[in-house]
């Protein structure tokens, strides 16, 4: 192993207890005369974070929970109750873990029911009603009118003559 192979692993351990101890990064770069950059390649050395790095973590940590969890079972069967409720505790752990703790949250959604109508939905329909009510002779007469403007429609009953506006839309008499 070279020289600097060395030095780089004892400033890594160097910097592992001093972040153990409480010092800040800012103090540790200054100390070990370190830039942004080695500092966080130690950082990555001690402390990796990644998929592999987590679920790492999260082996090693069920291995130790199980060997609490063995310990902590056997003394909770003969009596001690302070062990059964660390075991509880443990075995919690052991769920959040391996992401088998239940959900602790509800999320509430309130929807309209399918029969609710909305006023405009309900004002379609009473004009839709209304229209189906008319014989087609109706309809047809107010497709008509309806391509028309006032003014024209006006124009039309004045030329009928004077006995189309006295029956004021009731049906002639012969």
């Amino acid at each position: 192993m070279t020289d600097a192979a060395i030095e780089t692993r004892d400033v890594t351990e160097q910097v592992a207890t001093a972040i153990s101890a409480g010092r800040s990064l800012r103090l540790i770069k200054r100390d070990f005369s370190l830039t942004e950059t080695e500092l966080d390649q130690v950082l990555e050395k001690l402390w990796p974070v990644s998929n592999d790095a987590r679920i790492r973590m999260v082996k090693h940590d069920l291995g130790r929970l199980e060997r609490i969890i063995e310990m902590l079972f056997e003394k909770s069967v003969a009596g001690n109750i302070d062990a059964a409720g660390t075991l509880i505790k443990a075995l919690d752990r052991k769920s959040q873990l391996l992401g088998l703790d239940a959900v602790r949250q509800i999320d509430l959604q309130i929807i309209k029911p399918p029969e609710y109508k909305s006023s405009h939905e309900r004002i379609v329909q009473a004009i839709n009603e209304f229209w189906n009510r008319m014989t087609p002779a109706e309809k047809a007469l107010r497709e008509r009118l309806n391509g028309l403007n006032a003014e024209k429609a006006l124009e039309l009953l004045d030329r009928l003559g004077p006995e189309a506006n006295a029956n004021n839309g009731s049906d002639p008499t012969p």
